[in-house]
């Protein structure tokens, strides 16, 4: 019985102080604030922070899928903006996938439109997002729509949300949408869905380059599209 009152007599007591608990979460608020203003000074705006397009030689646009997250990204109008300070600068840029769809939202400073206004481009196409988005009501009943970004709202055609579809809308012609051409002799390959390129075989790609900038379509394009990108910073 002694022992244990010695052990805890030694323990160290600790005594909560709501005066200093105070103080210090109005620090720790302050603290977030100055935060936030030297992100806002920088471009930075919660998880996205981006600097002067000066800073960079060229910029990469990656994709991805699922409203969650991705929405912030293609809809971000900090983004927007550096986006479109790299095409008004005429820097090499690089976009895949839903990439393709945060340069079609970003409006040039110069023209008022689209930065892709006048180029060719390819993006993740309505072939390809609505095979996924097809398997996924069967293998993913439970959130059927976790291949679509942007479903169709009542009165829309179908495909009409797609990334193929507002890419589209948003440049000078229809025509200037690239996608792999039935006269292509590894039409199969490209469109499939199953063949990935690699950095030894590039017939299963579909990379599309228009003076600075240069665009593909899903994952299986990725080392053509890196090689193509690489190429223009030499």
């Amino acid at each position: 019985m002694g022992s244990h009152s010695a052990i805890a007599e030694s323990a160290p007591r600790r005594t909560f102080d709501a005066g200093k608990s105070r103080r210090a979460q109005s620090l720790r608020r302050n603290d977030r604030r100055s935060e936030l203003r030297r992100a806002t000074a920088m471009g930075c705006h919660r998880r996205i922070c981006v600097r002067r397009a000066s800073a960079f030689d060229a910029l990469l646009l990656p994709g991805g899928h699922r409203a969650r997250g991705m929405r912030e990204y293609l809809e971000s109008e900090i983004l927007q903006r550096h986006v479109a300070s790299f095409f008004d600068k005429e820097k090499p840029v690089a976009a895949i996938c839903h990439g393709v769809l945060l340069a079609a939202r970003s409006i040039s400073e110069h023209t008022g439109r689209s930065v892709l206004w006048g180029y060719q481009t390819t993006a993740l196409t309505w072939a390809f997002e609505n095979s996924a988005w097809s398997v996924a009501r069967i293998t993913r009943f439970w959130d059927p729509n976790y291949y679509r970004t942007y479903p169709e709202q009542n009165g829309q055609p179908k495909g009409f949300m797609s990334v193929q579809q507002e890419v589209t809308r948003a440049l000078a012609r229809a025509e200037d949408f690239r996608d792999v051409p039935k006269t292509d002799p590894n039409y199969r390959r490209k469109t499939s869905g199953l063949a990935r390129d690699s950095m030894d075989d590039e017939t299963p790609a579909f990379v599309v380059r228009d003076r600075n900038y240069v665009s593909a379509r899903w994952p299986g394009d990725a080392h053509t599209f890196a090689k193509t990108l690489a190429g223009m910073l030499k």
